[in-house]
């Protein structure tokens, strides 16, 4: 609203009085295509930014579960470690008695304190390797590490649910974050072309207008000033439309098309790495159980071979460098099936983050077979 004021405005019987009244006007735009569509286009922006949102909290999610079972795995190596060298410790400390009764050459006790200098050192840099581990989980949870849980014996290494390819793949193509963004980017850049053509089309808007003036004038009579106020308004369309505006917008429609074009592209590369990721942490989670119960039967085998061994070796059977082999080839089949282990779980939680499923439910899933452990 605004209020006008002339002065002097009226001239009677030679005196001047100001004249004055508000003024209410309006405009109102029926038909601006270009408007619409920065709108529409602006919502699906809108919308591929939450779904970034999305997968951020989604790759916060797997980007634990993997570091907190890279932690579980190095405390399951140093403890192995810590039985390795101690076993090495008491073998080395037996050998000195042995040469010392004259059972053995002093190449053997050699041998055994090489073997136990090496895994000293190996002990020590499995703890480094935890404390890191222990350092990166507290940068990211932003709490320090007092104690960690790690899986009962019986949990339950299962395939996929479901256990077919197929219907992850299907699911994937729905749900993946990466594939649902670029969709949406792909529809915005779509509506940017048809914004784009709206420069060429014309616009619309109604306007109105209503106003009232105050205005004096001298009474014949009496020689007085009355006031005389009468009120105007007005209503109508007003149409623009400018056919020639040079080359810049026949120039953001070309350009609009090739960022259609180069989204359709980008939508495209998505869903083939979106197929071969799922594909390959199907792939992952399937042999990794294979993989568990080999390295499995592998640490029993070991642990029974190392206890015949050491009979053999304290019967004179055998040399220490046997034994010694032998007790080197089950710390490497306990940290496989260590490592085997924890990487079951990342590879699961990995599948359904390519899926585009992961979600606290499986957090909480693998909580619930965890038990409470001290550092």
């Amino acid at each position: 609203m605004q209020q006008n004021y002339s002065n002097p405005a009226i001239f009677t019987t030679n005196k001047i009085y100001p004249s004055h009244g508000p003024t209410l006007s309006f405009s109102q735009s029926l038909f601006d295509w270009s408007t619409w569509k920065t709108y529409t286009s602006t919502q699906y922006n809108t919308k591929a930014d939450a779904i970034t949102f999305s997968m951020g909290v989604q790759q916060l999610m797997s980007q634990t579960v993997s570091d907190y079972f890279l932690l579980l795995n190095r405390k399951q190596i140093l403890d192995y470690s810590i039985s390795n060298k101690n076993w090495l410790k008491a073998l080395h400390q037996q050998s000195i008695k042995r040469l010392n009764a004259n059972l053995i050459s002093k190449i053997d006790v050699m041998a055994a304190q090489a073997q136990y200098d090496k895994a000293v050192a190996q002990a020590e840099t499995a703890k480094t390797s935890l404390l890191e581990s222990q350092y990166k989980l507290q940068e990211l949870t932003g709490k320090d590490i007092e104690k960690i849980y790690t899986v009962v014996k019986s949990f339950k290494f299962t395939p996929p649910n479901p256990d077919n390819l197929k219907s992850w793949l299907k699911t994937g193509s729905r749900e993946n974050l990466q594939i649902v963004k670029n969709q949406f980017l792909l529809q915005a850049a779509e509506n940017n072309i048809s914004l784009a053509v709206g420069n060429f089309l014309p616009n619309l808007s109604l306007t109105g207008a209503l106003s009232k003036t105050t205005s004096f004038q001298s009474n014949p009579y009496t020689g007085e000033p009355e006031a005389i106020q009468p009120t105007q308004g007005s209503v109508g369309l007003i149409s623009s439309w400018n056919l020639i505006k040079g080359g810049a917008d026949y120039a953001k429609v070309r350009k609009n098309k090739y960022f259609k074009t180069s989204s359709q592209h980008t939508l495209r590369q998505s869903e083939l790495a979106a197929t071969r990721k799922i594909k390959q942490a199907f792939l992952n989670v399937n042999t990794s159980i294979s993989v568990i119960s080999s390295y499995h039967n592998a640490v029993q085998s070991g642990l029974f071979a190392v206890k015949a061994m050491k009979k053999k070796y304290e019967a004179g059977v055998v040399t220490i460098v046997d034994l010694l082999h032998e007790q080197q080839q089950l710390v490497l089949s306990q940290n496989q099936y260590a490592k085997s282990k924890y990487k079951y779980i990342s590879d699961m939680m990995n599948l359904k983050l390519q899926a585009g499923v992961l979600s606290l439910y499986d957090i909480e899933y693998i909580n619930s077979w965890l038990i409470d452990e001290a550092i």
